[in-house]
Order: structure tokens, then sequence, then C-alpha cells
């Protein structure tokens, strides 16, 4: 059982992590708030999904904090939108 910082180290470190309540979770290479993906690695480079109100892709007040400490440890942060159409195979 991790902390969430833990889990976003681990993400950084591409190893895997669990909260102790599976809210946030990493295989090491993509990060997930509950199901859904918020941090994903681009050439090996930590890149978290702007699931936030200010983006417009407000998901729930603990998706949108995951993405604030996320956002602290990544290289880039993408719109959804913009990942999911950059990279549609996804």
């Amino acid at each position: 059982m991790a902390t969430r910082e833990q889990v976003i180290n681990a993400w950084i470190r591409g190893l895997p992590a669990t909260t102790g309540n599976r809210s946030l979770s990493t295989n090491g290479r993509e990060l997930w708030s509950y199901r859904l993906t918020i941090g994903v690695k681009l050439d090996g480079s930590p890149v978290v999904l702007d699931y936030t109100a200010p983006a417009g892709q407000f998901q729930s007040q603990t998706t949108s904090t995951h993405v604030r400490f996320a956002a602290r440890s990544a290289n880039d942060i993408m719109h959804p939108d913009a990942y999911y159409e950059a990279f549609p195979q996804r």
C-alpha cells in the first residue's frame, strides 16, 4: 500500500504501485485515477493528461487532485483531446 506521492514517484521511475484505497495506480507506464488514464509516458517522458475543470475536462475532485499532484513531477501537461487526437491508437 503506497501513498499518493509514492505512486506518482513509482510512475516517474517506471515501477508499479497502488494506493491503499486503489484510487491511484500505475503499472510504471500509465497512471490511473480510478480507471481513467491521467498519465502516460511518451518516449519515456512522463506526461499528465489535464482532467481538471480549467481544462474543461472535470471528472471528480479526487481525479483533479491526482492530476495536480502528478503534474508537479511530470515533464509536460497535455489536454486529453489533444493527446487522443495525436495518439488515437492508445
